[in-house]
C-alpha cells in the first residue's frame, strides 16, 4: 500500500470512529436514554420501594390475566334465544329470570338435543329446540337489582303455579318451559306478573353440587329432624349443617318429610342461595384465587342466559351483587291461595291481584315499603327454615 492509499485509509477509519462517537452521544443524549438512565438511578436509590413497585405491578399483571380468563369462559356460556311480544312496560332496573332445571330419576335419558340425565343434569347446549323429555324447571325464580343497584329482590314462583300459558290454556308455570322452552316460559311469567323481564339465565341443578365444593361448602339450619318416609331413617338432623356437593343436591330437592312441602322446598331454594351469598362474600372464599376460579368454573359450566345478555352485564351484575350487604337482599314467595286438585293434578292457586301489586311494587323499587303494609310470604332467619 503506498503512501497516499495509506493516509486515506487512516482518514477513513477516523471519520467512522467520529461518526460511531456521534451516534453513540447522540443515544446517550436522547430523551429514551435519559429517562432510563434516571429510572436505574431512581431504582439504586429505592431498592426496597421498587421492589415493592415491581410486586404489585406483577399482581396487576396476573389479575389482568385472570380477566381475559374469566372472559374467555363466559363466551363459553351456552346461550339461546328469547323470542317475546305483547310485552310489559318497562320501569327501569335489572330483571332477570332465573330458572333451575332438574332431571325427573324416573325419566328415561333423552336422546333428543337437549338430553337430560339424573346421573350427568341436564344439556344445555339447545335450549331453545327439542322437547323437554325428562327436563322440569323446578325454581322459578325472578331477581331484581334497583336501578341504582342498591338493593335486590328474589322472588319465587312455585313450579305447579296455575297459570294461563299461551296456546295452552291454564296449566302449571314449569309446563310452558316444556311446551316451549325459555321464550314460553318467559312469555308466561311477564303476562302472569305484569313485570318486563330483561334477561333469562338458566342453571342445571347438578351445578349446586359443584358451586358448594368450590367454596368449601355452605351452613345451613336444618329447624327439626327430617326422616325418610316409611322408613324412618333419619334425612337431616336437627341443627346447624354444612353441606356440599351431593348433600347440597339433596338439601335443595328435598320436599318430603317437610311440613309444606313444595312450600318449604321453595324457601329451601333460598336459603341455599342465602348461604352461598354469605360463604361467597365472606374473606375465606374472596381472599382465595383458587376458590374464585373454581367457582367460575362450575357456575359457567351450569349456566345458559339469552343471547342479549352480554358478558359486560354479567360481570356488572356480579360485582354488584359481591357489594351488597346480606340485608340489601330480600327473598320472598308470590302470594298463593294454597295447593288445590284441578283434573286430577296438584296446582298452586295463586293470588293473583296480589301478585300484579307485588311485582309493580318490585318494579318501582317500592319492595319494602310494600312488604311493610301487605302480608307477603319473605324467608326467614337462618334458623326458622324448615
Amino acid at each position: 500500500m503506498d503512501e497516499r492509499s495509506e493516509e486515506m485509509h487512516v482518514l477513513h477509519e477516523d471519520m467512522h470512529f467520529d461518526t460511531v462517537k456521534r451516534v453513540r452521544r447522540r443515544r446517550r443524549n436522547s430523551l429514551w436514554a435519559r429517562k432510563t438512565r434516571r429510572l436505574r438511578h431512581w431504582i439504586k436509590e429505592h431498592k426496597a420501594l421498587s421492589v415493592l413497585i415491581g410486586i404489585v405491578l406483577f399482581l396487576l399483571l396476573i389479575l389482568l390475566l385472570w380477566l381475559l380468563w374469566l372472559w374467555m369462559h363466559l363466551n363459553e356460556v351456552e346461550r339461546f334465544d328469547l323470542d317475546l311480544d305483547d310485552r310489559p312496560p318497562y320501569y327501569g332496573g335489572q330483571n332477570i329470570l332465573l330458572v333451575g332445571l332438574d332431571c325427573d330419576a324416573e325419566a328415561p335419558v333423552s336422546d333428543s338435543l337437549r338430553h337430560c340425565n339424573p346421573d350427568e343434569g341436564t344439556d344445555l347446549s339447545d335450549l331453545e329446540h327439542a322437547s323437554a323429555t325428562g327436563n322440569r324447571s323446578d325454581v322459578i325464580m325472578v331477581l331484581h337489582v334497583s336501578e341504582d343497584g342498591s338493593k335486590a329482590q328474589l322472588v319465587s314462583i312455585p313450579r305447579d303455579s296455575y297459570v294461563e300459558v299461551k296456546g295452552h290454556g291454564r296449566t302449571k308455570i314449569n309446563a310452558a318451559f316444556s311446551y316451549g322452552g325459555p321464550s314460553l316460559l318467559a312469555h308466561t311469567v311477564e303476562q302472569a306478573t305484569g313485570l318486563y323481564i330483561n334477561h333469562m339465565a338458566v342453571v342445571d341443578f347438578h351445578g349446586f353440587k359443584g358451586i358448594s365444593n368450590a367454596i368449601g361448602g355452605v351452613q345451613v339450619y336444618v329447624k327439626d329432624e327430617i326422616t325418610v318416609p316409611g322408613t324412618g331413617q333419619v334425612a337431616w338432623p336437627q341443627g346447624w349443617q354444612t353441606i356440599k356437593g351431593e348433600d347440597a343436591l339433596t338439601y335443595v330437592r328435598t320436599r318430603y318429610g317437610l311440613p309444606r312441602g313444595d312450600f318449604d322446598r321453595v324457601q329451601r331454594h333460598q336459603n341455599f342461595l342465602r348461604a352461598v351469598m354469605q360463604r361467597t362474600q365472606s374473606m375465606a372464599v374472596l381472599a382465595n384465587p383458587l376458590a374464585v376460579t373454581r367457582l367460575v368454573g362450575e357456575v359457567t359450566g351450569n349456566l345458559a342466559v339469552d343471547s342479549g345478555f352480554k358478558n359486560s352485564e354479567i360481570l356488572d351484575l356480579t360485582f354488584a351483587g359481591l357489594q351488597l350487604r346480606m340485608d340489601d337482599i330480600s327473598y320472598a314467595t308470590v302470594p298463593y291461595e294454597g295447593s288445590a286438585m284441578v283434573d286430577g293434578a296438584s296446582v298452586v292457586l295463586l293470588k293473583e291481584k296480589e301478585m300484579r301489586e307485588l311485582f309493580d311494587a318490585i318494579a318501582h323499587d317500592r319492595f319494602i315499603s310494600y312488604v311493610n303494609d301487605h302480608p307477603v310470604e319473605t324467608l326467614p332467619a337462618d334458623q326458622d327454615v324448615d
